[in-house]
């Protein structure tokens, strides 16, 4: 896979998160992550296998700050701790930056 094939992934993240948390990401330089088992480190991620084209894994990784302010955004209160609303949040997110993905 090259970086190209990645661009796809950065925009439906941005679009989702801009569109449904009102929050502008900034990312950092994208990277591969050759083992299965290692995800960058954040305090709650999620996870959800491509298959078709292109295939292999999609994570999202958040910081517990960046994914409350995120969540609370999203589910129009706030929210101070991870629970299972902020966790359904972060599945909602991986869910729509694969299927945002596939749009490109």
């Amino acid at each position: 896979m090259n970086f190209e094939n990645i661009n796809p992934f950065i925009n439906a993240t941005v679009n989702a998160l801009g569109t449904m948390a009102s929050v502008l990401p900034d990312h950092g330089e994208p990277f591969f992550i050759e083992d299965e088992m290692v995800l960058a480190p954040a305090d709650i991620s999620a996870v959800i296998g491509l298959a078709g084209d292109v295939e292999g894994w999609v994570a999202v990784c958040f910081s517990k700050n960046a994914l409350l302010k995120i969540a609370s955004n999203m589910l129009a209160e706030e929210k101070g701790f991870i629970d299972r609303d902020v966790q359904d949040v972060v599945g909602e997110i991986v869910n729509m930056v694969a299927g945002g993905s596939k749009c490109e």
